[in-house]
């Protein structure tokens, strides 16, 4: 991916790479996709499906085993696992 730059409103220069890590950061503290794509409209069509992708990323990392295989694995090891 090329770096894209565009001027803000305070004309500071500002990349797509760097819009998009504020857009991750601003959706983890609580903000809809959308209210950050209104912040970044020159990107929001190169945001939206970055942003997308990331966040589906990102909840994979919420996943734990199932209880079945904690039982089946705790059988294997002998009963060390703990909870």
């Amino acid at each position: 991916m090329g770096t894209i730059t565009v001027m803000t409103d305070n004309q500071k220069e500002i990349s797509l790479e760097d819009a998009l890590d504020d857009c991750l950061d601003r959706i983890l503290r609580g903000q809809t996709l959308e209210e950050c794509l209104k912040i970044y409209p020159q990107y929001a069509v190169d945001l939206k499906p970055l942003i997308e992708t990331a966040m589906k990323i990102l909840s994979l990392t919420d996943m734990s085993p199932r209880q079945e295989f904690k039982e089946q694995l705790r059988k294997l090891l002998g009963g060390t696992i703990e909870e």
